[in-house]
């Protein structure tokens, strides 16, 4: 459901719908590490470069995003993006089985946090795709 490079540990990193990271090798087809963050559907995964054992992905059920530490394999914070958006915009309608279909991070030295993460939202009454900017709290 989603990919991204962590350079830190030089690995691919896959977000599964069975609730799984999958981590792996550039240069092999399969999978050198599977991690269990919680039974749901993954919809995307990012990572940030300056912290090496977080790894961000989304539950398109709940509407969450879940900071997993890969290192001692357990989430260690949670962000309801859902409730965030409908705060900003109170007509999107939120439907998971639509959810979120994109998720990344963009570095920015000039961000009080080092940069941003995005996400791609559907709405379900009139097909809105939105981009979201997505502030969690990274260093302060």
């Amino acid at each position: 459901s989603g990919v991204t490079y962590h350079r830190g540990r030089s690995r691919l990193l896959v977000a599964a719908d069975g609730g799984y990271v999958v981590e792996t090798r550039r240069d092999r087809l399969c999978c050198d590490t599977v991690h269990t963050v919680l039974r749901a559907d993954l919809e995307g995964v990012a990572s940030v470069p300056f912290r090496s054992s977080d790894v961000y992905v989304v539950d398109e059920d709940t509407g969450v995003v879940l900071e997993y530490d890969i290192d001692r394999d357990r989430i260690t914070r949670r962000f309801d993006i859902v409730a965030e958006v409908l705060r900003e915009d109170p007509s999107f309608q939120y439907d998971q089985s639509l959810g979120f279909e994109g998720f990344t991070f963009i570095p920015d030295p000039d961000n009080g946090e080092g940069g941003l993460f995005w996400l791609g939202l559907q709405g379900s009454v009139d097909d809105r795709f939105v981009i979201v900017e997505v502030r969690l709290k990274l260093i302060s």
